[in-house]
């Protein structure tokens, strides 16, 4: 069974800890190496683990992709009316942030998208996945699904990793209700790292959000992210 793609968290705190913005020359776009963890066959878990047979190209080769893996026998590509080549394109820009990769997992029909803003510097993913359960896609009805609990697991036990007390919050921006992680007790100089699910259309959609702690009243809180993320997909909905 394969768990939530957190592991990309660590891959952008490395490069935003290492200044991906301070130089102004091009950052190097961070990748996800998710691995691959048991979990109870009664838990829905992600699908997502970008592994050497998935694709991970950027531009018309992945929206080439993304069109190509459309099943109407699957609904992990498309489901509730909405395919995976939608969410491609809703994820191709984000309002205000260079968008450094564009992901789609043919193996487990994820996409995502990694982008930056280098003059905070800010970066930010957004990843779009159909949890499973007993390997079989789980759509999810909304973020309040009883299953959505496995997913706030991973995201409280990644928090704690990096020594920080998760704190919960729920926010809500025009279309969607977001359930969020957001770190406590960061020193100025680490990173703020903090992570948000919705869901839309029976995906989760996982947002990560990240910046230095010292800039964090500069930047602001996720808040301003979900609201642009919620621009992006509100089409959708």
């Amino acid at each position: 069974m394969k768990t939530t793609k957190l592991s990309v968290a660590a891959v952008l705190s490395a490069a935003l800890l290492v200044g991906c913005s301070s130089t102004g020359d091009d950052a190097p776009a961070p990748t996800t190496t998710a691995a691959e963890q048991a979990a109870p066959e009664t838990t829905a878990t992600a699908a997502a683990d970008t592994s050497t047979s998935s694709e991970s190209t950027e531009g018309t080769n992945a929206k080439d992709l993304a069109e190509a893996l459309i099943n109407p026998d699957d609904p992990s590509t498309v489901y509730d009316g909405v395919t995976i080549s939608d969410l491609f394109s809703a994820l191709e820009t984000l309002n205000g942030y260079e968008t450094q990769e564009l992901i789609v997992d043919s193996d487990i029909n994820s996409v995502e998208g990694q982008y930056l803003r280098r003059e905070d510097p800010t970066m930010a993913s957004v990843q779009a996945y159909m949890a499973l359960n007993n390997d079989e896609p789980y759509p999810l009805a909304n973020v309040n699904d009883s299953e959505m609990e496995f997913f706030f697991d991973k995201a409280r036990g990644f928090t704690e990793s990096q020594n920080h007390m998760p704190v919960e919050k729920t926010v809500n921006t025009p279309n969607f209700e977001w359930k969020c992680f957001i770190p406590e007790g960061v020193q100025p100089d680490d990173v703020h790292h903090s992570i948000c699910f919705t869901t839309l259309a029976g995906r989760v959609i996982e947002v990560h959000h990240l910046l230095k702690e010292k800039r964090a009243n500069v930047i602001g809180p996720v808040d301003n992210l979900l609201e642009l993320v919620d621009g992006n997909l509100a089409a959708l909905k």
